[in-house]
């Protein structure tokens, strides 16, 4: 998971917060909203992936 958080802040930086890059890739900022909606959609999904993987190792076989 330390690995997932520490690509997503790279990537953060890289694409969002760098000008330059901005123009390269021809991205815009996300508005505070705009990020808080991603981050908590894909927490939603992460969450549900990882209740899923718990309760297939509850499972009995």
């Amino acid at each position: 998971m330390s690995v997932t958080l520490s690509l997503f802040f790279c990537t953060l930086i890289v694409v969002e917060l760098t000008s330059f890059l901005q123009t390269v890739f021809q991205t815009t900022s996300l508005s505070a909203i705009e990020l808080a909606i991603s981050v908590a959609l894909s927490a939603i999904v992460f969450g549900a992936i990882e209740l899923e993987k718990t309760l297939m190792r509850k499972k009995p076989r």
